[in-house]
């Protein structure tokens, strides 16, 4: 059973017609891509639209780098402080009350 559905996208100008699973997300992802194209068309109007899928890719990519990093960060701080509440639980436990 084929559960992917046509959608019809607009990206700068450019139609294009997919096969998705998740159609509202492929729209949202699709305006997301035009916004960012039409954000650099703007500060220079002679770009061809190849470049600008170009500076658009890139400009997602390092965003992408960047949550990638503070995931990572967020993740280590999170096996830290885990670490840290099964240390005081073991020596909270160990604790004698008089």
């Amino acid at each position: 059973m084929d559960t992917k559905k046509r959608v019809k996208l607009s990206i700068f100008h450019q139609t294009i017609h997919l096969r998705c699973t998740s159609p509202d997300e492929m729209y949202t992802l699709a305006h997301k891509v035009d916004r960012r194209m039409a954000e650099f068309a703007e500060q220079d109007d002679r770009i061809s639209v190849t470049q600008l899928a170009i500076l658009a890719a890139l400009s997602f990519a390092q965003e992408n780098i960047e949550v990638s990093g503070t995931v990572a960060q967020l993740e280590h701080q999170m096996n830290v402080l885990t670490q840290q509440l099964a240390q005081l639980k073991t020596n909270g436990g160990a604790q004698s009350n008089y």
